[in-house]
C-alpha cells in the first residue's frame, strides 16, 4: 500500500469516527428531547425501558468509537513508518502532520461516562424537571 492510499484510508476512518460522534450526540438529543416533549408523566417502567435501550446503544457506539480510534492510531503509525522509508513529497509532508490519537481513547471513556450519567439523571428525574400539564 502506498502512502497516498494509506492517507486516504486514514481520512475515511476519521470520517467514520466523526459520524460515530454525530450519532452519539443525536441519540442524546433525541432521548432527552423526546422525554421533554411527552405531554404526560412518564412511568418508572417507561423510564427504565428507555434507559435500558439507551445503554445498549451506548455500549455499541462506545465500542465502535474505541475501535475507530485504535484503527486510526494503527494507520497513523504505519503512515509514519512508511514516510520514513520514502523520499520527500506531498504525502510525506501530510504524514508528518498527522495528529496523535494517544489520548483519544481516554477522551472517549470520559465523554461516554459523563453522557451516561447525564442521561440517567435526566431520564430518572424527567417528571420533576419537565413541565407537565396539571391534572384537572
Amino acid at each position: 500500500m502506498t502512502l497516498y492510499e494509506l492517507l486516504d484510508v486514514i481520512a475515511s476512518q476519521r470520517e467514520l469516527a466523526f459520524n460515530t460522534w454525530n450519532m452519539f450526540v443525536a441519540v442524546h438529543i433525541t432521548i432527552v428531547g423526546g422525554l421533554f416533549l411527552v405531554n404526560r408523566t412518564v412511568s418508572m417502567k417507561e423510564r427504565i425501558a428507555a434507559y435500558g435501550l439507551y445503554v445498549v446503544f451506548l455500549y455499541m457506539n462506545w465500542n465502535a468509537q474505541v475501535v475507530n480510534y485504535d484503527y486510526i492510531g494503527l494507520l497513523t503509525t504505519e503512515a509514519r513508518a512508511l514516510e520514513n522509508l520514502r523520499g520527500c513529497g506531498v504525502a510525506v509532508c501530510l504524514a508528518k502532520e498527522l495528529p496523535s490519537f494517544a489520548n483519544a481513547k481516554t477522551f472517549v471513556h470520559v465523554v461516554y461516562s459523563v453522557g451516561a450519567v447525564f442521561t440517567l439523571l435526566t431520564v430518572m428525574l424527567i417528571n420533576r424537571i419537565a413541565h407537565r400539564p396539571e391534572k384537572t
